[in-house]
């Protein structure tokens, strides 16, 4: 434990196995002195194996201070802050070098990273985004502009069943392009694919409606493509919300032995206007 071994130095070759000995042999150290630690009580202060305890830790710390730097740090994530402060090998951004406020300090950097949520303020974002969004979603000219590039559109148009092309790299630049508005204008990702499903929609009543003057099977591909791009949970939880109105209401069955609901007061009569 106590040999020349720095994990940022460069280890000669055949020593990778002795520097993984020496790291699992501290991980296995340090968890001792957690199972230790929990064992004894720091109540007493005249509690003679928990008071050495503190003195090993510490000696052991500043001997390996130097020889391994990582050493402190493992400390600090496994053992006890109560048992931390009495070692003094709390952290150095620690406020007032107390428990309490290394536990707090935990607490809330657990709750940033498992707790918080991506919240999209409405007053933030700007509907010049939006507009650009519908603009180039329900345009199928735009999006053919994009998809195969605007030298080469008027050709391809011409065919009416573009074949010769690479899918994928063309499909790249429609997502880009979706993407860099989305990033320019701090754009909810949800109401963006709101309006994606949308477009796909409108394309969808054109094709069926044979009045489309551009190749509906080709947009339909594109903006299928783009789709995966997004949040593959997200879409059946818009699709249900966009469906919702057209499910019938069922009332919900009255159990056996139940009173039925009251009915609510008929309104009162209407003053008959005086001559």
């Amino acid at each position: 434990l106590t040999s020349n071994y720095s994990p940022q130095s460069s280890a000669p070759p055949g020593q990778e196995s002795q520097e993984q000995l020496v790291h699992i042999s501290q991980s296995i150290l340090i968890d001792s002195f957690w199972l230790v630690s929990t064992m004894l009580s720091s109540n007493d202060v005249d509690n003679e194996p928990y008071l050495a305890l503190v003195e090993i830790v510490k000696g052991l710390s500043q001997a390996l201070s130097s020889s391994s730097p990582f050493f402190d740090s493992q400390l600090q994530i496994t053992l006890d802050p109560t048992f931390l402060e009495s070692c003094g090998l709390l952290p150095s951004f620690i406020k007032n070098q107390t428990a309490e406020t290394f536990t707090n300090k935990i607490k809330k950097y657990q709750s940033q990273v498992c707790f918080k949520q991506m919240k999209f303020n409405v007053l933030s974002e700007e509907s010049e985004g939006y507009a650009k969004v519908i603009s180039f979603l329900f345009s199928p000219m735009n999006i053919l502009k994009i998809f195969f590039g605007a030298a080469i559109f008027d050709s391809k148009m011409k065919e009416n069943n573009p074949t010769t092309y690479h899918f994928d790299t063309h499909k790249q630049h429609v997502v880009t392009h979706i993407r860099g508005l989305m990033g320019a204008f701090n754009l909810d990702p949800n109401r963006v694919l709101d309006l994606l499903l949308e477009s796909i929609e409108a394309v969808i009543c054109d094709q069926e409606n044979k009045v489309s003057e551009y190749n509906t099977e080709v947009l339909l591909k594109i903006l299928f493509s783009v789709l995966t791009d997004f949040k593959e949970e997200n879409i059946p939880h818009l699709l249900c919300f966009k469906l919702s109105p057209y499910i019938p209401y069922t009332p919900k069955k009255q159990k056996e032995g139940e009173k039925p609901a009251p009915s609510p007061p008929p309104p009162p009569p209407r003053p008959t206007p005086k001559p």
